[in-house]
């Protein structure tokens, strides 16, 4: 029996970085359909703000890296709003989507500590008919099912 894993994978690596590239394109790309939704929910969450009296009272949360949700704003009884922006290109919201163990785990605390959280679902990014659909904390416990794609493996000390 002869082992070909070498084989193998040289068919998808010929030693160049064209691999490398490929995968840094791809993920500058999802971080643009990310920026675009995250961009979208201000836009609407200031337009929502300003029509409860409560404008400007929103604020990016997503580059402080303990926060794990997007944006905190103000719900319609001006309590506290933890938003996730979800974005696709897709023009079904409903499109399956990703959530780190870290996001989901402020979800469920949310919900424990009755706090408002909600997720935001731009899809059609990058078209003419972009649009955002609202899941509560409440609807995705009901409503949504979790499934564990990934496992992290680390070494035991």
């Amino acid at each position: 029996m002869t082992n070909n894993t070498a084989t193998d994978i040289s068919r998808y690596h010929d030693g160049s970085n064209a691999l490398d590239i490929k995968m840094a394109e791809a993920q500058r790309y999802r971080r643009e359909i990310g920026q675009s939704g995250e961009e979208f929910v201000t836009r609407q969450e200031l337009f929502k703000l300003e029509k409860i009296g409560y404008a400007g009272h929103t604020k990016d949360t997503s580059q402080i890296s303990e926060a794990h949700f997007d944006r905190l704003s103000l719900n319609a009884y001006a309590n506290p709003l933890c938003i996730e922006v979800k974005s696709t290109t897709r023009l079904d919201p409903h499109t399956d989507f990703y959530m780190s163990a870290e996001e989901l785990e402020v979800a469920i605390n949310c919900a424990r500590k009755g706090i408002a959280y909600e997720i935001h679902r731009v899809y059609g990014v990058g078209g003419h008919n972009i649009g955002r659909h609202i899941i509560p904390s409440e609807i995705l416990f009901l409503d949504y099912g979790f499934r564990c794609n990934e496992i992290t493996v680390y070494k035991k000390y």
